[in-house]
């Protein structure tokens, strides 16, 4: 027998009387869970959105020394002042060194002076609860002076950002550096000046140096002017100079774009290590090394594009000198001299593409690949000058694997020239002034001239392609080529292609190798020519067809005489709407709380979060009890 239900006059509490609604109470349990899962929803949701409202609230540096007095709490000393927190302004200091732990921000106006005396001038490490960084700008019209004598002038232990339109400089007299990241990036930016020496180290050194000012920044050092174990970055369209034994020395790449200009001088002039030296739109290179190498590196090579112009000069080495490619383009110009090497050297392919090229070498070649083929073409202008006796070519491919045409010329003016190192007359080695050779096992040497103005003078030949083999075992009918298509030959009248065999020692081989090949000569040669012939052009001009005159337009047909204009029968539009959603967005931009507000808006927004999440919770519940 099913027991009756006991009653009670409140339906929430059995044996009171009134009947106990069991799914009535379920459905009360059920709607708290309900509840508790909105309050949960809705605390989280205006927590979130409180925290959407904060500013990025970030930790204060955890003291400041200045002049060897530390301060744990804010503190004004007329003047300087530091808020306690991350800013420090300095306002017509000149006094001792100073310190922090953690992020510092400084700003300055008026003239100021940092000097440290056995001390970093300004120095910044990392601290308890917070990793250092350093950030300096000017408010107002000013500048800042830091002098060491025996450490860096300024240093982090974490990044570096210098911005502004200020004056910063930092000198270390020392065997130390002027701006140094010990294990962060050093940032410039703005339009002010900066200046760093080194007077015995480093100009600049960091992990990351990226230079995005349309000011002036100059890194003087006696190591290097700027030294990143990363990447060097350029732009921003400023002027950037960099002087050491190594102007520039990055283990990275080194990007110098928009407009930028980057002067390089010392020893070496750049040197880095990563895949890329680029120089883009329109900027400016200027690297000169007075002992080495002018512009050295990269594995992928050197790029210079878009109307940038770069000019290299070395006074013991070679001038460029590229692991990997160099490719110039765009109506760019790359002007190289070398005394001591190659004007440039190329581990792949040289690429000359609508742009202009001017190399003089005075021992070596004034274009050398080694390991692809030369491009010239797309109303290029190439002038190639090598004053060397060594067996080289003023443009000289050689060693290419797979690659045909080996040198190729194509819709350009290509000057080539090779003559004694003393300026007197054309060499007398085994040299040309455009050659290619290659060895067994890869495609022969191709030497391809279409449509293109050439003008070339060697030591023994104009023009010679050969292709070696390194015993009578591995001889075969494979020879280097010569073609000349769309081009005539115009001096020496009568001058043409011949075959030519001829032995001589290979660079890359170390060894004699006998060469089968073609080069220009005059005269009946059915059987080809030999060494010294006196057949054998050394010179040689080639023209290209000339254009034909383009179809003049016919004149255009007169315009009709305009009929009266009817009067303007059509209403003006009506004025645009006003951007009140601009003006909406401003106004709420401006009532937002601003940097520096620390504890009491977090108090404040939180407060106001849990108040929230309450009330929406309470009205919940009573919309479920009604």
């Amino acid at each position: 027998m099913r027991t009756p239900v006991p009653t009670s006059p409140n339906p929430l509490v059995e044996n009171s009387g009134a009947p106990v609604a069991r799914g009535r109470v379920t459905a009360v349990h059920a709607g708290w869970r309900s509840v508790a899962k909105r309050v949960i929803t809705c605390t989280t949701c205006a927590m979130t959105v409180s925290s959407l409202l904060l500013p990025n609230v970030t930790w204060a540096a955890e003291w400041v020394d200045v002049e060897g007095v530390r301060y744990d709490t804010a503190h004004n000393g007329g003047s300087w002042a530091w808020d306690g927190a991350n800013d420090l302004a300095l306002n017509n200091y000149t006094g001792g060194p100073i310190s922090a732990a953690g992020e510092l921000n400084i700003t300055y106006s008026g003239a100021n002076a940092v000097t440290g005396t056995g001390n970093r001038g300004i120095s910044v490490t990392d601290g308890k609860n917070e990793d250092a960084s350093l950030s300096i700008s000017n408010k107002g019209e000013g500048s800042l002076a830091v002098t060491e004598d025996s450490d860096d002038a300024i240093y982090c232990d974490g990044n570096i950002d210098i911005s502004g339109s200020g004056t910063v400089q930092a000198t270390s007299t020392g065997d130390y550096t002027g701006i140094k990241s010990d294990s962060g990036d050093v940032s410039i930016s703005g339009s002010g000046n900066v200046r760093a020496e080194g007077t015995n180290y480093e100009g600049i050194e960091a992990n990351n140096v990226t230079i995005s000012s349309s000011g002036t920044v100059e890194a003087i050092g006696e190591d290097y002017g700027i030294g990143a174990s990363g990447d060097l970055v350029i732009t921003g369209g400023g002027k950037t100079t960099a002087k050491g034994y190594y102007g520039v020395y990055a283990s990275g790449n080194l990007d110098v774009s928009n407009g930028s200009s980057l002067t390089a001088h010392g020893e070496h002039g750049i040197n880095c290590s990563g895949d890329s030296i680029t120089v883009s739109g329109g900027s400016k290179v200027d690297a000169a090394a007075s002992d080495g190498i002018g512009i050295n590196g990269c594995s992928d090579g050197v790029f210079i594009r878009d109307g940038s112009i770069v000019t290299v000069t070395s006074k013991g080495d070679r001038g460029v000198d590229a692991y990997g490619a160099l490719a110039i383009e765009g109506g760019s110009t790359l002007t190289v001299t070398a005394d001591g090497d190659d004007g440039v050297n190329a581990g792949d392919k040289i690429v000359v593409d609508a742009s202009t090229v001017k190399s003089t070498s005075m021992l070596g070649s004034a274009l050398y690949s080694s390991g692809g083929p030369i491009i010239i073409r797309n109303g290029s202008l190439v002038e190639a000058l090598a004053t060397t006796d060594e067996k080289n070519g003023a443009i000289y491919s050689c060693g290419s694997s797979g690659v045909s045409p080996t040198i190729d010329i194509s819709d350009s003016t290509v000057t080539a020239i090779q003559k004694y190192a003393d300026g007197s007359g054309p060499g007398d080695g085994e040299s040309s002034a455009i050659f290619a050779e290659t060895q067994s096992g890869v495609d022969p040497a191709v030497i391809s001239i279409k449509r293109s103005n050439v003008t070339a003078s060697g030591g023994q030949y104009a023009i010679l392609s050969g292709h070696g083999y390194k015993s009578d075992d591995e001889l075969k009918g494979d020879r280097g080529t010569i073609h000349i298509e769309d081009s005539n030959i115009a001096l020496p009248q009568g001058a043409h292609i011949a075959n030519i065999e001829y032995d001589h020692e290979y660079q890359l081989l170390y060894g004699k190798v006998h060469y089968l090949g073609q080069t220009l000569a005059i005269g009946d040669n059915p059987t080809g020519v030999t060494p010294g012939d006196d057949a054998i052009v050394k010179e040689v001009t080639t023209k290209a067809p000339e254009a034909p005159e383009p179809t003049p337009a016919p004149d255009p047909a007169p315009a009709p005489e305009p009929s009266e204009k009817p009067a303007d029968t059509v209403k003006p539009a009506a004025a645009s709407a006003k951007p009140t959603a601009a003006k909406t967005a401003s106004k709420v931009t401006a009532d937002l709380p601003q940097t520096g507000d620390r504890a009491s808006i977090v108090i404040a927004a939180f407060g106001a979060a849990g108040v929230a999440a309450l009330a929406i919770g309470a009205a919940a519940l009573r919309r479920r009890l009604s």
